[in-house]
């Protein structure tokens, strides 16, 4: 089971646990069907989407 979010509403976004993560040890693929890039972890993730963890997201620092 990959874990999809939703197949059956055609969200193919993986979960956390899938066992689609980090699956691809090479791959000519820069970014997956939202735009993100691959890899985001070790290796690329299996299907059209890189699954990304809330780790990802920050807030850039700005200076004055």
């Amino acid at each position: 089971d990959p874990l999809m979010v939703s197949p059956i509403m055609g969200d193919f976004h993986l979960q956390a646990g899938s066992a689609a993560i980090d699956k691809v040890s090479g791959g000519s693929v820069v970014e997956d069907i939202d735009g993100d890039p691959r890899p985001m972890g070790y290796a690329i993730d299996l299907g059209a989407d890189e699954f990304m963890d809330d780790w990802y997201f920050f807030l850039p620092l700005i200076l004055h």
